[in-house]
């Protein structure tokens, strides 16, 4: 069914509504890969820095965390990590998820 709107012909404004929408989800998607693959580029330049800077890697102050991490067991690290500095869940999650990338 088409109705005439400002001279042409467009379908039910549902269906203009529909497409509106999935411009905006496709435009958010991609948009949010752009800033997902200069957030990786960004974390590759900080661990290349902190090598030719000699700091010591993330996480080598416990080196339990280290070792359950090592041996599969990423959970067991959270959990420990979280014992040893009083973070909560999220923190101690991404701060063994960083030390778990520079492995």
């Amino acid at each position: 069914m088409y109705q005439m709107y400002g001279g042409g012909a467009v379908q039910s404004p549902l269906l203009l509504l529909w497409a509106a929408v999935v411009v905006f989800a496709l435009t958010n998607y991609l948009q949010r890969n752009e800033i997902l693959r200069r957030l990786r580029r960004a974390e590759r330049e900080v661990r290349a820095l902190r090598l030719q800077a000699g700091l010591p890697r993330p996480g080598a102050e416990y080196p339990g965390v280290l070792a359950l991490l090592r041996a599969g067991h990423r959970l067991e690290a959270i959990r420990l990590y979280r014992q040893r500095t009083g973070t909560g869940l999220r923190e101690a999650k991404e701060a063994v998820e960083d030390m778990d990338g520079e492995r």
